[in-house]
């Protein structure tokens, strides 16, 4: 692969697309984006199953995710990839240049959660639907995704080649993750 590739991993809420997209634009890299390719409404019980079952979060493969990402690294000299697990997952260790996880507790990736998603259904929907929605996704997380995610956040920022603090200002995490990246690509790409 004649590509870059840097991955920006962290559970969800933790501002991986928002740093994504804005190191993307600042450093004029292709963006790759983990939403586009699961169902989100499906998502967080098929990764409660998969694990339920024994297997373990490394192994699971997202599909047309890979396939896509070799795609831009076949046109693009940088790309970034926005995926939970980073070099945790297995599909994605081998291709990985660097791995910049974004580490945010859990208590502050549940509200920042609930703020974002539940502020898009109250916009799509009515306050009782947004209501409802949180109330089912809170009661899923303590039935057990507050653990998957404990496992995912532990094994991505296991396997990063640096951990970033995602409880300051989305602004100062991009600032930092776009100078780390320059840092590292800059030698590769002369």
């Amino acid at each position: 692969m004649n590509s870059f590739i840097v991955i920006i991993s962290g559970t969800s809420g933790s501002g991986k697309t928002s740093v994504v997209s804005r190191c993307a634009k600042a450093l004029a890299a292709a963006p790759l984006v983990f939403d586009d390719y699961i169902d989100r409404a499906t998502v967080l019980q098929e990764l409660m199953e998969w694990s339920r079952r024994g297997n373990l979060l490394a192994d699971w493969t997202v599909p047309n995710l890979s396939d896509a990402l070799y795609g831009l690294a076949s046109k693009n000299k940088l790309v970034l990839v926005e995926e939970p697990f980073g070099r945790g997952r297995r599909e994605l260790s081998a291709i990985a240049d660097l791995n910049i996880h974004l580490h945010l507790p859990l208590e502050l990736a549940f509200a920042r959660k609930m703020l974002r998603d539940g502020s898009a259904l109250e916009k799509d929907l009515s306050g009782d639907a947004a209501w409802t929605f949180v109330r089912r996704f809170s009661q899923f997380y303590l039935d057990g995704l507050h653990h998957l995610f404990l496992e995912a956040d532990r094994m991505a920022c296991e396997s990063a080649d640096l951990c970033i603090d995602a409880r300051r200002p989305i602004q100062k995490v991009t600032a930092d993750a776009t100078e780390i990246i320059q840092m590292k690509v800059t030698p590769w790409l002369f």
